[in-house]
């Protein structure tokens, strides 16, 4: 008689389940062996497979999944487990498309080149989307002899046929000269007036920042790279020891610390940071000849994760490699530019070798399949930091490693001009526009510029709310979806703070007035009201928009988390530029500016937004003011006369001399107005000023105004007399920056 262990081994050798390397359909699963061993089923990832064998695919464009599913018999006294790796396929793409916008590439003869791995369609639902393209012949093309060639192709994982041209003929390639027309004040030159609602911001988050204990920050990098961790607490939430994403909050901590150095002179974070980068020194050091390491590697874990994305691991096994590797290499950076840490430019360049080393190995192709992958395959600014290692160096590799991460997803679209941006996770993708703009700083491509511009403009067109912020549930949605989309998913404040670096950097190129516009808009109104007012180093992840929405401020280490250490100290980088003999104030923000040639400062209350008074301790070339677009007039005048000004394109220049002494003083004419969603407009918010004003209020059904316009909601709203606070019967209305854990109410419906 055969024994149970013999038994059960039998029934092992006999289980079938089909074929499990394209699996699209429920398995079925035996819940007994044929010679009655009982059969229980286990999974290690039910989110694609559950235990009683139903198949849940993955949707498309997040890849297949393989899922371990173990089989335990048992029979009598005697258990042993039997596992199957199930491969599980993706959904097959569901796009109706009716259109396929127009594809013309232009090329060299000569020149090898690939195929764009995306391009934009319309469906029959009007959603205008970016689509993965198989291209017949492939994707790698080279054309010797000039002329126009047919390129044939259809959209992945569909029936939907592609089609375009090539234009193959000298000089096609573009590049143009534009310079700067305006550079950025150095924050050590500005300082904020102190007691102003952005400098307490300020003041609490540097106060967060001096307390940090830093050899917790550095625990996960020192332990990869086996050294004392110098008895650390542990790291928590994404940063914890067996988070895939560890690491990246240290490089937002840097990028912080110089920053607070740079707005405040504060020598406690100066000190801070000296640490932390010559800590990180030693790491990336002892990271130096250890198996599997190669040289001038730095990061919280070794470098597995980076091997298994070019094996196209999916999330959650891996966990965007190159975006944790981005903060620590942009905190390097920041080191280097705010604070003058010349080993942090060291360290900088020793990783972008690192990167170039590894990527110049790898097949454009592989890299385009690498960073199309869902999560996985995120990688921040990357293009954004090497790009400017390249312009700090001079060193061409760091340039052509920047290339390396260009996207077609978010390029090729951009280029058709075409708004494609629904579907696409936001804070992935403008970290990425930013890099594209410094890619066109170090090689005068012009598109690459055409892609920020145009990025640019799509985004504060058609994908904010009214406040500045961006996307829901992390994504952007269709050009001018708003209303549909107010809930407690809404702008995430990291989104925010990319849009105001892209907003600054094609400032500096192009200043026009909408640009400041913008920047005004969301930094008092996302920025400032992202922040808690405790001094926890708190961060809001979502800005809630429903009715009776509350701020939860994040402080386990999220993305939102990371970039609010470094948010509050963004204000003074915005409000002083200069350039072909100006001085522009581009945001009413109180402050002093000090350099070798100029004094001026600014006072202004948020309080009382009609006035502006700049005074002028010395002062070279003309003044020059941004007319807020809120206001329909502004009037200036100096030492209590009119003063001679010239307005055109929402700048106001000052034409007359300015002594030390003079003050300016600036009168505007904020008042109450409707923001109407774009896709519904009888759902309105409420501004004043620059200000987005908020109800406080517990109740979660919208509250109806009895307004029709502007004039009759300045009938409603009553304000106070010293204090942009307003009153309509027992509702207050108050701005979204001063509401801290009120409930409150942003958009409402117009009668």
């Amino acid at each position: 008689m055969k024994t149970d262990e013999e038994l059960v081994q039998e029934d092992i050798a006999s289980l079938y389940l089909g074929n499990l390397r394209t699996v699209e359909f429920d398995l079925d699963l035996p819940s007994e062996g044929k010679n009655g061993s009982r059969i229980e089923w286990t999974v290690d990832d039910d989110r694609f497979l559950k235990p009683d064998g139903t198949v849940v695919r993955p949707s498309y464009g997040r890849g297949d999944r393989v899922v371990r599913l173990t089989g335990t018999l048992t029979r009598g006294s005697h258990r042993e487990n039997k596992t199957f790796e199930v491969k599980i396929l993706e959904e097959r793409n569901k796009i109706d498309v009716k259109t396929v916008f127009p594809i013309e590439l232009h090329h060299e003869p000569g020149e090898t080149f690939y195929m764009p791995q995306a391009v934009a369609v319309e469906t029959a639902l009007g959603e205008l989307l970016p689509q993965y393209v198989v291209w017949d012949g492939g994707e790698k093309r080279h054309y010797e002899v000039p002329g126009l060639y047919e390129i044939t192709g259809h959209i992945d994982a569909s029936d939907v046929p592609v089609r375009g041209s090539v234009v193959v003929e000298p000089g096609v390639t573009i590049t143009s000269m534009r310079s700067k027309k305006m550079r950025p004040i150095n924050l050590t030159c500005v300082r904020l007036a102190p007691g102003t609602p952005a400098a307490a911001a300020q003041q609490r988050r540097l106060s967060f920042l001096k307390q940090v204990d830093d050899d917790q920050m550095l625990i996960n990098f020192r332990r990869a790279a086996h050294m004392d961790t110098k008895g650390a607490p542990e790291m928590i939430g994404w940063d914890t020891p067996d988070s895939n994403l560890r690491g990246h909050t240290t490089g937002h901590y840097l990028s912080a610390l110089a920053l607070a150095w740079a707005a405040t002179g504060d020598e406690t974070v100066h000190s801070k940071l000296s640490y932390m980068v010559h800590s990180l020194g030693e790491v990336q050091a002892a990271f130096r000849g250890q198996p599997g390491i190669h040289e001038g590697f730095l990061s919280a874990y070794d470098e597995s994760q980076f091997d298994l994305l070019e094996r196209y691991t999916p999330y959650p096994e891996i966990w965007a490699p190159y975006y944790t590797l981005h903060k620590i290499l942009a905190g390097l950076l920041d080191s280097y530019r705010y604070a003058g840490n010349r080993q942090a430019l060291e360290i900088a360049i020793g990783v972008g070798h690192w990167v170039y080393n590894r990527l110049s190995q790898l097949d454009p192709i592989q890299l385009k399949k690498m960073w199309a992958m869902y999560i996985a395959g995120e990688f921040g600014g990357m293009n954004e930091s090497l790009a400017m290692l390249g312009a700090i160096t001079g060193e061409e590799s760091f340039v052509k490693a920047a290339r390396f991460f260009d996207n077609d997803k978010l390029i090729f679209p951009a280029l058709q001009k075409v708004d494609a941006l629904g579907t696409l996770h936001a804070n992935q993708h403008i970290p990425q526009v930013i890099g594209a703009l410094s890619l066109y700083g170090v090689t005068h491509e012009e598109s690459y510029y055409q892609v920020a511009e145009f990025f640019w403009h799509s985004v504060v067109a058609h994908h904010i709310y009214a406040f500045g912020g961006t996307g829901d549930g992390e994504m952007f949605q269709q050009p001018c979806e708003i209303a549909a989309k107010i809930d407690e998913f809404s702008a995430e404040s990291c989104a925010s703070y990319n849009m105001i670096k892209l907003t600054r950097d094609l400032y500096e190129y192009e200043p026009t007035a909408d640009k400041m516009a913008y920047c005004e808009n969301v930094l008092i109104n996302h920025i400032l009201s992202s922040t808690d007012h405790e001094g926890t180093g708190g961060s809001t992840y979502f800005m809630e928009t429903q009715p009776g929405a509350r701020k939860g401020f994040d402080t386990e280490n999220s993305c939102c988390h990371g970039t609010g250490l470094e948010s509050q100290f963004m204000y003074g980088q915005s409000i002083y530029y200069q350039g072909e003999g100006q001085l522009i104030v581009a945001l009413y923000l109180a402050s002093h500016l000090k350099t070798d040639d100029t004094d001026v400062t600014i006072d202004c209350d948020f309080n009382h937004p009609e006035t502006v008074r700049i005074a002028i301790g010395r002062l070279e070339g003309k003044l020059v003011l941004r007319h807020p677009d809120w206001s329909d007039r502004m009037t200036v005048s100096i030492n209590g006369a009119a003063a001679r000004i010239a307005e055109k394109d929402g700048y106001v220049t000052v034409e007359d001399s300015l002594a030390p002494g003079d003050e300016i003083t600036v009168r505007l004419n904020p008042e109450l107005r409707l923001i109407p969603t774009p896709d519904d407009p009888n759902r309105v918010a409420i501004g004043y000023g620059p200000f987005v004003l908020a109800a406080l209020r517990d109740e979660t059904s919208y509250q109806t105004l009895d307004v029709s316009d502007d004039a009759a909601l300045k009938s409603l709203l009553v304000k106070d007399a010293d204090s942009v606070r307003f009153s309509a019967g027992s509702e207050i209305f108050v701005p979204l920056y001063t509401i801290d854990d009120e409930s409150y109410e942003i958009y409402f419906n117009q009668r």
